[in-house]
């Protein structure tokens, strides 16, 4: 098995990151999002392995790259969005603050997710982005 260099991994990491991805539609004064296209979590957090070390959040690992270490609390996208990893749009917060900034209020990919673009299943438990459905019928007709 060969074990890649610290270089070869950092080049790994940033060659699965669009950096061409969406304005969030929260926050258009933020410039636009870096999507992890890479290895996720649901669908939701990007995962990365590091070295030996069990895989972590994409974002966490942007973080580690850029500041060379990793956040000693958690991590906030301002962004809200999950699979972002622009450190422009990640802040260190405490749980609880985390915990309250979490309302989902967009996709994993960046669209709104106001009433006219989702619709709910499971029991009116959870909702889905028509935009998201919409991309992937599309996708599976190429």
């Amino acid at each position: 098995m060969t074990h890649l260099t610290f270089e070869q991994r950092v080049a790994s990491f940033w060659s699965r990151v669009n950096k061409d991805g969406p304005v969030p539609p929260l926050h258009p004064e933020l410039s636009n999002c870096w999507i992890w296209e890479g290895a996720s979590r649901d669908g939701k957090y990007g995962q990365f392995s590091v070295g030996d070390l069990d895989r972590r959040q994409a974002h966490n690992v942007a973080f580690l790259l850029e500041n060379g270490r990793w956040p000693t609390i958690e991590l906030d996208h301002l962004c809200h969005v999950t699979k972002c990893v622009r450190l422009e749009h990640l802040r260190e917060v405490n749980r609880s603050q985390n915990i309250r900034n979490r309302a989902k209020r967009i996709c994993v990919r960046g669209h709104a997710l106001i009433e006219e673009n989702f619709y709910y299943y499971a029991g009116g438990k959870r909702r889905r982005c028509k935009q998201c459905i919409g991309a992937r019928k599309a996708e599976a007709k190429v």
